[in-house]
């Protein structure tokens, strides 16, 4: 037998197996798959299911492929409004929510030795009938997420039946209350508005992060990506202002940052509303005001012209901001949009968010209030974790030991569930049935993807069959039913929704209001927020990667980096370095802060993002009890929280209160992954201004920083060692929009997914071992050129002096003159026919050679072997290699899907059009700042961005002759 026909004969044979083995799999029952699929699930053949990510309140679309049983990869729905087929970070990590080898496998109950020990579900069931039989005239109470259409309903309907007397807490730590009171005050409903970044040219955020966490953080980067491609195309000239204390993710893509202290919000948006309303002139109340933010008043004069001067918008502050003052904050913010006209225009009330309808903080500390004094017989805990999310000092777990029964429904440990009685685990929601509906006319529904991994059970089918046990008929038997029947409409129309994902109908857009007659600001102006000697200001704000905590327990949202901070797997204290140096801190040395409220530990981490009042933590990190991935890492701010209420909205005082700082005698620095943020002149990161891009469009290249006077794929004087003839028939290329792409990390959480990168640790990471394929750089430039202006009295009260931020995608740029081709004494690193620098796993011997000599350093060596703990395994894509220990991976254009896309057009005897291949991190990307295509073909997307005005290759002049081009940032003037 020759080797041809042994490798053909055990090929069949291992496919047969896999095929018999998968057969014992039950796949899910009578689910819909998207249209781009069949609606069979055939061995070896990959079938979409639409559905709704539930990782976050804002409710995207999903696409979550299945094969052989298995859910391998989830992208976003291309139908559904909010996100048009983008997806961020923790929606994609929303697959390792499902595989999550600490997700709970079945029911447990409290034993008679105080631990929680496995029962059957017939025993839960008698345990919950038992607990509801036994209130002895008590009430009980639900507290769970905020939830829309069919399991609102059978919530409300399931408690008005077996407990009529029930308090119902819709739970969600960010709740947005300031905003919402602000709203009913000054636009008439107490409701959360819908924001048109995309229809706006000047545009302000005093302090919202709508880039990562705020309200619906993948449909606005859609909008600010659309608003920065205007901007570039000429199409309006706008700015984008930051105004806060700490350049987020959100301020580091701004035109400018006004640095100020905490509580100078306010005073700023008051400013800026009288400048606008007086045209030109300079109000003396106007001038007083800017002296008191610290900002010279002719910064505000230049800005509110600009306000003034079109559409325009003003993003009101995030729930870092929630000070005394909040809805004062707020109120201030929507009159600066009523001054200028935006109400009706960029500020909607026509399709209110669904968290307008949240329960506010006030109303959960009265429950906790209430089941202090023992008024409920049982509490039933529902995909919430108030435990961990609120305050120690606001008592939840101490008066969760008053309530006789606590039956959760947590599809994985947490620190509520361990403290529950009872708990029947839900299914996550790639495996359950439901509806979301994020703002009115955006109704996305829920089908299982797989068949449940574990022995749990849907909570609709759990209170339907025990409302059925206790007499009550609620209308269905499973909820599936249930949520069946709320639709109506034939089974034709029914499988229709299922393969869109949810029925849209966005409203009509109402008819914009006239500027309102500037009214009077709530009471006198605040005083900006100084901390007493040897005390600064906290400032705790939410996580691009953990949101409040709720997906800590995912190793890609430990292990890629914070964009900001670049640090991984811990906490860190961001410190201005004037106020380090009052205390005597240095970069990792770890500090205490304390307050009346509590005290924590964390490493300091030095940076000129924040000012010099102020220390920075993130949420999300801390957790005790959420699993090995979470657990013991970092920890959780809000330990130095009091539980205070601000009386106008009911929100939970966050911002505000100050902390004492002390350095400990202990070291222990942060993770950080890039520990340069300077070019050195080495121009990797280029920006361009409007000026300078409409000069180099009439030359016909790019001179800006890097001063070449022609386009540089225009100028090569040195030809590729592979001649276009050895390019037949494809040419992959890639092109990367720098003034689109926001570094948010989509990208990269989709190339692990796609591509089964391995996750290394914290230990790992120290050690330099991390493994992903695409990285996000984070370049600050100085100089006068630079695009954050920051305008303040006191140097040492403001951030980073003329900075620009810019992000940089890096990843294998697919040379055509590559350097590790030339080293390689295997041949395991080769070049395509097609323009790709092809890697070959079993050829490799590790030398490690490749790596040395590629200047962009995107080569990564399997120093240990990849870990994926089942059922983590079950995630991982049939169409890529794992690979081995001592072998050397990196990107490959998605080489799977490159070979995907020329079968079906070679089936379909046509050649493959333009934009049908996307790459894993393409079809992330909020913005679309990533593009591939075929640069053989002229008209193909790829190839004229590649020949833009603002295209060039990093690092060119080594004349490595890269396929990847970027396009230079552009920024005001």
């Amino acid at each position: 037998m020759n080797r041809r026909h042994f490798l053909k004969v055990a090929g069949v044979s291992t496919a047969a197996a896999a095929a018999q083995g998968c057969s014992t799999r039950r796949g899910p029952d009578k689910v819909i798959a998207y249209p781009a699929s069949s609606e069979t699930n055939k061995p070896g053949i990959s079938t979409e299911f639409a559905t709704v990510c539930r990782e976050c309140p804002a409710g995207c679309g999903l696409i979550a492929i299945a094969r052989d049983g298995r859910a391998i990869k989830v992208d976003g729905n291309p139908d559904h409004p909010i996100n048009a087929g983008k997806l961020c970070l923790r929606g994609q990590s929303s697959l390792q929510g499902l595989y999550n080898p600490d997700r709970l496998r079945g029911p447990l109950a409290r034993d008679e030795h105080g631990r929680l020990a496995p029962i059957s579900w017939e025993e839960a069931e008698k345990r919950l009938d038992a607990s509801l039989g036994s209130l002895n005239g008590k009430s009980v109470a639900w507290i769970g997420q905020v939830e829309t259409g069919a399991f609102d309903r059978l919530t409300d309907a399931w408690l008005a039946a077996v407990a009529p007397s029930s308090t119902r807490i819709r739970y969600e730590t960010y709740a947005y209350e300031p905003l919402r009171a602000a709203a009913g005050a000054m636009l008439g409903q107490a409701v959360i508005p819908r924001f048109r970044i995309d229809e706006a040219r000047t545009l302000i955020c005093f302090g919202a992060d709508f880039l990562e966490t705020w309200l619906s953080n993948v449909e606005y980067a859609r909008q600010f990506g659309e608003w920065r491609r205007a901007r570039t195309e000429g199409k309006h000239h706008g700015r984008y202002v930051f105004i806060g204390p700490r350049l987020s993710l959100t301020g580091a893509n701004a035109d400018e940052w006004i640095a100020v202290r905490p509580g100078a919000e306010e005073i700023v948006a008051r400013a800026l509303s009288l400048l606008a309303a007086a045209k030109g002139r300079v109000p003396a109340e106007a001038a007083s005001l800017a002296e008191s933010a610290g900002v010279p008043v002719e910064t505000l004069s230049r800005l509110a012209r600009e306000f003034a001067s079109g559409p325009s918008l003003a993003l009101p502050p995030g729930s870092a901001q929630d000070g005394p003052r909040a809805v004062a904050v707020h109120e201030a913010v929507l009159r600066l949009n009523q001054a200028v006209g935006n109400v009706g225009r960029t500020v909607l009330v026509d399709a209110p968010h669904a968290l307008s309808t949240a329960s506010r903080h006030q109303e959960t500390m009265s429950l906790v209030s209430d089941m202090r004094e023992g008024k409920f017989g049982a509490l039933f805990v529902h995909r919430a974790n108030p435990v961990y999310a609120l305050p120690p000092s606001a008592g939840f777990a101490e008066a969760l030991k008053s309530v006789p029964e606590v039956i959760s429904f947590s599809s994985y440990p947490d620190e509520t569930t361990a403290l529950a009685t009872l708990v029947l685990p839900d299914h996550t929601p790639l495996e359950s049935w439901g509806e979301y509906s994020p703002r009115s006319g955006v109704n996305g529904l829920m089908q299982p993807a797989v068949a449940p991994v574990f022995d749990t059970r849907a909570t609709g089918d759990v209170l339907l069959a025990s409302a059925a046990r206790a007499g009550h008929n609620l209308g269905a038997a499973e909820f599936r039913e249930y949520l069946r029947k709320e639709h109506g409409g034939d089974d034709a129309a029914w499988a229709a929704l299922l393969q869109l994902g949810g029925a849209f109908s966005e409203p009509a857009p109402t008819p914009a209001r006239a500027a309102a007659p500037l009214s009077a600001p709530s009471g006198p102006a605040p005083v900006p927020v100084a901390p007493a000697d040897g005390r600064l200001v906290l400032h705790i704000y939410p996580s691009l990667h953990f949101y409040d905590g709720r997906t800590a327990n995912r190793p890609w949202a430990q292990e890629i980096p914070d964009p900001m901070a670049k640090a991984v797997w811990g906490s860190w204290a961001e410190i201005h370095p004037d106020a380090a140096k009052r205390f005597g801190v240095q970069d990792g040395d770890v500090m205490a802060l304390e307050t009346a409220a509590g005290r924590i530990e964390a490493p300091a981490l030095l940076t000129d993002r924040v000012v010099s009042g102020v220390v920075a933590i993130q949420r999300g990190q801390g957790h005790t009890n959420l699993g090995r991935f979470a657990d013991g890492i970092g920890v959780n701010p809000l330990a130095l929280l009091p539980a205070v209420v601000e009386p106008a909205s009911g929100a939970l005082v966050v911002s505000g209160g100050d902390v004492a700082v002390r350095k400990l005698a202990v070291r222990r620095p942060p993770v950080v992954l890039q520990t340069s943020m300077k070019q050195v002149g080495a121009a990797i990161a280029r920006a361009v201004t409007v000026a300078q891009l409409a000069w180099t469009r009439r030359k016909g290249g790019l001179n800006g920083e890097g001063g070449e006077e022609e386009g540089p794929l225009r100028g090569r004087k040195n030809p590729s060692l592979y001649a276009n003839a050895q390019h037949p028939k494809h040419h992959w290329g890639m092109a990367i929009d720098l003034d689109t792409c926001l570094g948010c990390n989509a990208c990269v959480a989709s190339c692990y997914a796609e591509n089964n990168v391995p996750v290394v640790g914290r230990e790992g990471c120290s050690r330099g071992r991390e493994m992903s394929w695409l990285r996000i750089e984070n370049y600050t430039e100085e100089g006068a050129s630079g695009l954050l202006r920051i305008q303040a009295k006191k140097p040492a009260d403001t951030g980073p002096r003329t900075n620009l931020t810019r992000f940089f995608p890096m990843l294998c740029q697919q040379c055509d003159n590559a350097p590790c081709e030339y080293v390689c004494p295997v041949d395991a690193t080769v070049h395509s026919s097609e323009g790709l620098n092809m890697q070959v796993y079993n050829r490799c011997v590790g030398t490690r050679y490749c790596s040395n000599n590629c200047p962009y350093k995107v080569r990564r060596f399997n120093f240990f072997p990849p870990a994926f703990e089942p059922p983590l395994d079950q995630q991982l894509n049939p169409e890529v290699t794992v690979r081995s220990k001592g072998v050397m991976e990196k990107c490959t254009f998605c080489i799977q899907r490159i070979e995907a896309g020329k079968v079906q057009a070679k089936a379909e005897g046509r050649p493959v059009r333009d934009g049908e291949i996307r790459t894993a991190c393409q079809n992330a990307c909020p913005t679309d700042a990533i593009v591939f295509g075929d640069l053989k073909d002229e008209n193909s997307r790829a190839a004229q961005l590649a020949k833009g005005a603002r295209g060039y290759g990093a690092l060119e002049e080594l004349n490595t002759l890269p396929n990847v081009t970027y396009l230079a940032r552009v920024r005001a003037e």
